[in-house]
């Protein structure tokens, strides 16, 4: 959430991380603050926020892309939050570290690739799906 604000400035209004266990969300806010605190710019730093949240019960109605960290979410929970990214009309692009079925189902969203990605516990990868409307269209 921090590095996509850091490394997309120009197109991230807002960076919000949702994180059920406080112990994690202690650690991200830990690591913001000490960012904050650096040479970046507070501006930019401004558009992350960091929620110690229930991800199903989080508003995500401003959110145009999110990512979902996602390998130990129950199976009931993956699909809860897909139902709530299907109605979501500003959501362009969606990451996860594991399929989302039903928005691979959807006629109104395409899986784009595979997406290499360094994790805590070492290489990993993410799928990418784009909705299909404006710039995101893919053929």
């Amino acid at each position: 959430v921090i590095q996509m604000a850091l490394d997309n400035p120009s197109a991230i209004n807002k960076s919000a991380g949702v994180e059920l266990s406080k112990d994690r969300h202690d650690v991200a806010s830990s690591a913001l603050s000490r960012i904050r605190s650096s040479d970046y710019s507070p501006e930019l730093l401004s558009k992350v926020e960091l929620a110690n949240a229930d991800a199903l019960k989080y508003d995500f109605s401003d959110a145009t892309h999110i990512f979902v960290s996602s390998l130990c979410f129950p199976r009931s929970v993956l699909e809860n939050l897909q139902d709530i990214i299907l109605i979501l009309d500003d959501v362009k692009v969606v990451a996860a570290l594991n399929r989302l079925d039903k928005l691979e189902a959807s006629s109104d969203w395409d899986e784009v690739k595979d997406v290499p990605l360094q994790m805590t516990w070492g290489a990993g990868s993410a799928k990418v799906y784009h909705q299909r409307t404006g710039d995101y269209q893919t053929q």
